[in-house]
């Protein structure tokens, strides 16, 4: 009669233990890990079958708009298309990363420098200008990556400064700026009539938890 072959589990040293050896916890908790796992990876595989997919079809739309109606992709690489109703609606995304050379730093040491001179202590003008400059100290922070948020920069550019030396040191500032092309992304979103707003159909697990489930 032959011998009956026996089964493994390895342990966290890497080494073979036969499965009859193995603590009834640790099994159970290896059949439930392994559900995890069988689950993600069958996901993930047709989550990648849906990008393809999409990709080919807003391939499609774009060479189809471009070809009846004249109309080219932007400049920034979006695009956004409707269906009949103006109900649903596909968009093609792009995200840019901005980056600053040390040139963003020479303007706002410029700025400050600016701002300070004309600072005095009776003046109650003096309360916009401090406010500018905690403006500054923020725009210029970096964050925990180490970037600048470019939205307080964008407030920094749009303030209605005329002085000679505010505008040099605007000007260095965006020269500063240089936009790299990120990933892009499709959306799609949907709405009941013209009278509601867009809902993004959104493709994420956290969105799916329900609000009410707490495991404690």
């Amino acid at each position: 009669m032959p011998s009956k072959k026996v089964k493994f589990m390895k342990n966290g040293n890497g080494n073979d233990v036969p499965i009859e050896a193995v603590p009834p916890y640790d099994k159970k908790k290896e059949k439930i890990i392994d559900r995890f796992f069988r689950r993600r990876e069958k996901t993930r595989l047709l989550m990648e079958k849906l990008s393809s997919d999409e990709i080919a079809d807003l391939k499609l739309l774009r060479d189809l708009r471009h070809k009846d109606s004249g109309v080219k992709l932007a400049l920034k690489g979006n695009m956004q298309v409707s269906d009949y109703a103006c109900n649903r609606k596909v968009c093609l995304k792009t995200a840019y990363n901005i980056k600053l050379d040390d040139g963003a730093k020479e303007a706002c040491r410029l700025m400050r420098e600016h701002l300070i001179r004309g600072i005095t202590d009776s003046a109650k003008d003096d309360e916009y200008t401090k406010a500018i400059l905690k403006l500054l100290d923020k725009t210029f922070a970096p964050n925990s990556s180490g970037n600048l948020n470019y939205s307080r920069i964008h407030e920094v550019l749009d303030l209605n400064i005329k002085a000679k030396p505010w505008q040099q040191a605007r000007a260095l500032l965006l020269n500063s700026i240089n936009s790299q092309r990120g990933r892009s992304y499709i959306e799609v979103s949907k709405r009941p009539s013209r009278q509601h707003k867009y809902r993004v159909i959104i493709l994420d697990l956290a969105d799916c938890w329900p609000v009410d489930v707490t495991i404690e």
